[in-house]
């Protein structure tokens, strides 16, 4: 059964389904980039190689350093492999 102007509408929501595909990955770079900055700065201030600051030194600092930096690195790798997966399609 053919409904007057039902092409027009599936044709909407593919673009809206194509649009939002986009959403994890546009997240997944912004919040990777976000910790990997985070983690090379707190890693280099918990070495005491940048200073000026209550984390300069601390140890903690530097753990906490290297598990986010990790962190944002394993984001951006899987958001990479999802930009991959999408395109070789």
């Amino acid at each position: 059964m053919f409904i007057a102007g039902s092409h027009g509408a599936d044709r909407i929501r593919k673009q809206y389904r194509r649009m939002i595909g986009w959403v994890p990955i546009v997240l997944g770079v912004l919040f990777g980039i976000v910790a990997l900055r985070c983690g090379v700065v707190w890693t280099l201030q918990g070495a005491n190689l940048w200073g000026g600051s209550f984390m300069s030194g601390s140890s903690r600092w530097l753990v906490i350093g290297l598990i986010v930096l990790v962190g944002g690195i394993t984001v951006l790798v899987r958001t990479g492999l999802l930009v991959r997966r999408r395109f070789s399609r």
